[in-house]
């Protein structure tokens, strides 16, 4: 499917422990899970690209990823 806006995603690299190493197949119910930035932030994003985002949730989840 062609879409004319850009997309792109994110990789994260580096050196873990092979003991530290947790797959996705690994979660559980109760699993502790630590986002680095609030879930809806995505939401957010999009709505202020079509112009139709309020102006208090932009700043909010723009601090919220600047913490």
């Amino acid at each position: 499917m062609a879409d004319a806006e850009i997309k792109f995603g994110y990789a994260v690299t580096g050196l873990v422990h092979p003991d530290r190493v947790f797959p996705n197949l690994a979660a559980r119910p109760a699993t502790c899970w630590r986002s680095p930035k609030r879930l809806g932030t995505g939401v957010i994003a999009t709505a202020l690209k079509r112009g139709i985002a309020g102006p208090r949730h932009v700043r909010s989840s723009i601090a919220s990823m600047l913490n």
